[in-house]
């Protein structure tokens, strides 16, 4: 859709929808109002890979169950009797929420990467998407990865470079990788790959680009996830930067997603 000028303007920037209105109204009362709709959403999936998924989530409820956790069982069994049941064009009329359900944790994954990345915005040259491959368990290696990166960050600020004072990241979990995003205002990508690269040496930097994160992961590894009851938490990496580096008059917040 390209930008109109009518009796209510109309915009897409960034796969959103910036809707201006009543500029042409004749009520003097009535002022430009801007409302941001994203228009992000999960790509549609073939009949064949709904019942994949689905028989993977039957694998998980098993999971579950078999280790005791009953009432986790019980609400990804509930999310997925109202997916199968919906009305055509009709959203469930329950969603679990959880972790462990194939379609919620992709919900929700998609969300908090829109937030990073509507968060964590600049030119090219001030932002980055870093790749770490891992191969452990996806719950510890995050938590390893979270505090790791937060070291390197502060020990290069102690060091003298006072630049990295500035330097936030944010990531998920990506199908046996991690994915970071990472804004340096005033660092070159060659810096920011050279720190990290003494501590990972298997990792990449590159474009952000349009990537989004897959949420597939093995039945043993979502219905983990489900027990830590604690959302996509687990997966997810936000690094704030620190205070003193903050310039503006008010301290930048956390991003936050509902």
């Amino acid at each position: 859709m390209s930008p109109c000028t009518c009796d209510r303007d109309y915009a897409v920037t960034h796969n959103r929808l910036i809707f201006i209105g009543a500029r042409h109204s004749n009520n003097i009362n009535t002022f430009p109002i801007i409302l941001l709709v994203h228009l992000n959403k999960a790509p549609r999936s073939t009949k064949i890979q709904l019942a994949k998924a689905e028989l993977h989530q039957s694998e998980v409820i098993a999971a579950l169950m078999a280790t005791g956790h009953d009432d986790l069982a019980t609400r990804l069994t509930r999310c997925q009797y109202a997916r199968r049941h919906r009305q055509p064009g009709r959203y469930p009329n329950y969603r679990c929420r959880a972790a462990g359900c194939w379609s919620c944790r992709r919900t929700r994954t998609l969300r908090w990467w829109y937030v990073f990345r509507d968060w964590l915005t600049g030119d090219s040259e001030s932002v980055s998407l870093a790749v770490i491959p891992i191969s452990d368990d996806p719950i510890a290696t995050t938590r390893k990865l979270r505090k790791g990166l937060r070291d390197v960050r502060d020990r290069s600020a102690r060091q003298g470079h006072c630049r990295w004072r500035s330097v936030a990241m944010a990531g998920l979990m990506d199908r046996g990788r991690l994915l970071i995003l990472i804004r340096h205002v005033g660092i070159s990508r060659d810096e920011v790959w050279s720190m990290l690269e003494r501590r990972y040496p298997e990792i990449g930097l590159c474009d952000p680009g349009d990537i989004e994160p897959s949420t597939a992961m093995s039945a043993e590894d979502a219905a983990s996830l489900a027990r830590c009851r604690r959302g996509i938490e687990p997966l997810r990496i936000v690094i704030l930067e620190q205070a003193a580096a903050s310039h503006d008059e008010f301290e930048e917040g956390m991003p936050i997603c509902f």
